[in-house]
């Protein structure tokens, strides 16, 4: 555990420090590069930390050597994705090599992305702890890659450079195939939190009712019939009221939340918000996730990032109001609801344990003989 309070703790305090305080320190800097090095560690040396990650472990015995391996989308994994495991496996066949080159690479991105696209870089980087960094991190290990890409290739996003930013959108594919939704986000800027949007959010629920239709066209297209196979009967409601009370924070976390951070920006502080067309899509995204749980959360997590970095600017510009009693109350509640939504999923099975206790390759212990599945 406290392996996991060292960076939260350090990210606090720089934050309070240098994004809240605007404090200056030669230290800012060598904090910033202790924290990418020790996060790349603690995840590229984890053992077994991570329920998809040893999913990941089983199947990297079948993958190939550089020398032997071909691009091709017919295979298990997406071309560049299963290109980086030929790599790991050429430098040494043990997995954690794998997971040191996929942690450097993932924190890479991040941290370049925190340092490139706001000030408030170590409040982003704590508030990604709080809700998505260490999914991230173990869990969708392919996709976070994409994911990585589709952040890092924003700015032609938001300049319009369609070659560049397409050209980008390839490279995402390439490591999983839920990247082809970044294709569609071009048509989509015009998004607006204001009347029509509120209109479309509303009509959303019909159009995400007749989800199994549009379904049936996408699977039409041979490659996309294995992704969408495996995930149209992710979400089954097993009725009951812990359910049902899960199922409204699972909402709130990915509607109402974003609703509210929006709200906050547009209404109370009157102020220009960053991304503001995506977090729109990903709150019509969060009432498909309703009808099926996963497509839409795979979907929804290329956005978590963008939309986290405009929760964490306004947390900063909040806290530095000179009237300060309301907005900090207010950004307390809002904060204090954001992680109640968050963290619930993982408090409803005890998914917690699949990150706590910390194990390493240095001192490894295997799931079963931690019993970490067992009710």
């Amino acid at each position: 555990m406290l392996v996991y309070i060292i960076p939260v703790v350090i990210t606090f305090c720089a934050s309070i420090q240098y994004d809240i305080g605007d404090h200056k320190s030669i230290w800012k800097k060598p904090i910033w590069f202790f924290l990418y090095l020790y996060l790349v560690l603690i995840i590229g040396l984890r053992f077994e930390v991570g329920g998809d990650t040893l999913n990941y472990m089983e199947l990297y015995a079948y993958q190939e050597n550089l020398s032997d391996w071909t691009f091709s989308f017919a295979e298990r994994f997406q071309p560049f994705y299963s290109l980086l495991c030929a790599l790991a496996k050429t430098i040494h066949p043990d997995f954690f090599v794998f997971q040191i080159l996929h942690s450097a690479i993932l924190n890479a991105c991040l941290f370049y992305f925190f340092k490139k696209n706001t000030d408030n870089y170590f409040t982003a980087l704590l508030v990604s702890f709080s809700f998505y960094y260490f999914y991230f991190s173990t869990e969708i290990l392919r996709e976070a890659l994409a994911i990585m890409i589709f952040i890092l290739n924003y700015d032609n996003y938001k300049k319009g450079n369609w070659v560049k930013y397409y050209l980008g959108v390839s490279i995402a594919i390439m490591f999983h195939l839920s990247a082809l939704f970044l294709i569609v986000l071009p048509f989509i800027k015009w998004l607006r939190f204001n009347k029509f949007f509120i209109f479309i959010f509303l009509l959303s629920p019909i159009v995400f009712s007749k989800l199994s239709y549009l379904l049936g066209i996408i699977t039409g297209v041979e490659m996309l019939t294995r992704f969408v196979v495996a995930y149209e009967d992710s979400y089954k409601y097993s009725g009951g009221f812990l359910s049902t009370i899960y199922l409204i924070l699972r909402i709130f976390r990915y509607v109402f939340c974003p609703l509210i951070l929006l709200f906050i920006y547009k209404v109370i502080l009157k102020k220009g918000i960053k991304y503001e067309p995506l977090i729109c899509l990903y709150i019509l995204l969060g009432v498909g996730v309703y009808y099926n749980t996963i497509i839409f959360e795979r979907f929804s997590n290329y956005i978590t990032p963008l939309y986290m970095l405009a929760l964490s600017d306004g947390i900063v510009y909040c806290f530095k109001r000179k009237i300060i009693s309301l907005y900090r109350s207010t950004v307390l509640f809002c904060c204090m609801i954001f992680f109640i939504s968050y963290s619930s999923y993982y408090m409803q099975y005890r998914l917690y344990r699949i990150w706590i206790p910390y194990y390493s390759i240095f001192n490894p212990q295997h799931v079963k003989e931690r019993k970490l599945f067992q009710m």
